[in-house]
């Protein structure tokens, strides 16, 4: 038991004079981890006001957002100097660590820390190089898109190029030009921050994306001149053939022409300045996109655009056709309207008994004369215009019911003859002196109509078996009534005839 007891104070002793050994370094590991978690929070709370004093997050957000807008919710979640801040503070507290095991003599953890800091200070420098290229960038990006916007607004890029262009007032040309000047500084800068920071599986697809990018924009540059050069031009023709068509006195030939009506709103001149525009604006677009290099692209709108340049001659003639049908249209149509006015063509409708008074001015024969006339000879050479821009299936659809038209109005005009035939006639049997002018008047006016009307839908071509039979059918119907009414009004004297006969043949017997 006595052994017991004094190896129990022999150990206890050991351990005393351990703790009293290790007691200054447990001390001195505190002392340097309390002064250090008090740099560490001094510095963070210093870096966070420096850098809330020169609006970090603004900066940030402008550098996020260069066209100045609402912060987004990604934006606002960032707090760049309380981050860093974090950052510097946990990067002195893994230092004040490392320092506070080194005293406390735990080289078994100190030794994966002093590993883990190596690498950190290592890999620093990578961090500050591409950290101070992204400055840079963003320097140079902010210089440029400031001195771009200011040059384009300097030469009213908005007003001359923006509002035709499509652009609202709301958005500017300029401004999008400069910001994508902006952002392609960035890309730029992108290869060699990538670089930088060593990712090298990322730094070979970015710069041969930026190769072939660097690669087409002279491509894109040579086009948007061209384009640019091209609408420039077509708007100074534009301008100048409708001025000069105005002064030679276009507008006032389509006034007199009555062309105005089917233009509406707009002027002659100023649509023969538009058609010169699309025909100067149309090859520079097909040499635009065939400067983009962009073969799969660009070939079939270069394709499409030169087919329809190679369509406007064709548009042009049926045109000048349409325009000549329309002045000769207007002339002929004009000149057998007054024909048939002078040759009493009005009282048509009064000679043919349809009417007792004279029609209106717009109702007159001859006017119908006129509109007939007119519109036949515009269908006429629609045709023709629609062939010349090879409508072929249109032009013929026209061409039936041109056809057909013609038909109609032939029987119209068979009708017509049969109406004046059947009042010439009925006239004709009322001032002959004989029983029964009335009815005989009456029957043929109907026939004569009948036959008329008969041969006028069988040339208007109206279902010609239906009009054969049913007139066939009235005609023996005709035949039917006359020799029943003819056997029922002779039955007297068919009967004294018989007797007579009767009688004859008694007596010889």
């Amino acid at each position: 038991m006595t052994e017991q007891l004094e190896y129990l104070k022999n150990y206890g002793e050991e351990i005393l004079q351990d703790v009293i050994k290790f007691a200054p370094n447990l001390l001195g590991a505190l002392s340097v981890l309390i002064v250090g978690y008090l740099i560490a929070v001094v510095v963070s709370i210093i870096l966070k006001k420096a850098l809330e004093t020169l609006k970090f997050n603004d900066r940030l957000q402008k550098a996020l957002d260069p066209e100045g807008g609402s912060p987004s919710q990604t934006t606002k979640s960032i707090d760049g100097p309380l981050w860093i801040s974090r950052a510097v503070r946990y990067l002195i507290m893994l230092f004040v660590l490392v320092a506070f095991f080194d005293v406390m003599k735990l080289s078994i953890v100190t030794e994966p820390l002093n590993e883990l800091l190596t690498q950190i200070l290592a890999y620093i420098p990578r961090i500050l190089g591409p950290a101070i290229l992204l400055v840079v960038a963003w320097i140079l990006a902010s210089l440029i898109k400031a001195l771009s916007h200011r040059v384009l607004t300097t030469i009213n890029l908005d007003k001359r190029v923006g509002e035709k262009a499509g652009y609202s007032k709301s958005q500017s040309l300029s401004k999008s030009i400069s910001i994508t000047l902006y952002w392609l500084v960035f890309i730029l800068f992108l290869p060699a921050i990538l670089e930088g920071l060593a990712l090298e599986g990322l730094l070979n697809p970015v710069k041969a994306m930026l190769e072939k990018t660097l690669a087409f924009i002279p491509n894109i540059l040579a086009a948007g001149l061209i384009a640019l050069i091209g609408f420039f031009a077509a708007k100074i023709v534009q301008g100048i053939s409708s001025k000069l068509l105005e002064s030679i006195g276009v507008n006032e030939l389509s006034r007199r022409a009555s062309i105005d009506n089917i233009l509406g709103q707009y002027r002659l001149s100023e649509l023969i300045g538009f058609f010169l525009y699309v025909v100067i604006l149309i090859p520079v677009l097909i040499a635009s996109l065939n400067a983009l290099q962009l073969d799969a692209i660009t070939n079939p709108a270069s394709q499409m655009l030169a087919s329809v340049l190679s369509a406007i001659p064709l548009l042009f003639a049926a045109l000048i056709l349409m325009s000549i049908a329309y002045l000769i249209g207007r002339i002929l149509a004009g000149l057998l309207s007054n024909l048939a006015s002078a040759a009493g063509f009005d009282n048509l409708f009064v000679t043919l008994g349809l009417s007792t008074k004279q029609a209106s001015a717009e109702k007159k024969p001859s006017r119908v004369v006129y509109y007939v006339v007119f519109a036949g000879i515009l269908i006429f050479a629609a045709i023709e215009a629609l062939r010349l821009v090879h409508f072929v299936a249109l032009a013929e659809l026209l061409q039936q019911f041109l056809i057909f038209a013609g038909q109609i109005l032939l029987g119209l005009i068979i009708f017509g003859v049969g109406l004046f035939l059947s009042d010439f006639v009925a006239k004709r049997v009322l001032s002959s002196v004989t029983k029964h002018t009335q009815t005989l008047a009456f029957v043929a006016r109907a026939s004569i109509l009948i036959l008329a009307g008969a041969m006028a839908l069988r040339q208007m071509g109206l279902a010609e078996d239906i009009i054969n039979l049913a007139f066939g059918i009235s005609l023996g119907a005709v035949a039917v009534a006359a020799a029943i009414a003819f056997g029922l009004g002779a039955r007297e004297v068919a009967g004294e005839l018989a007797k007579d006969w009767v009688n004859r043949v008694k007596k010889g017997s």
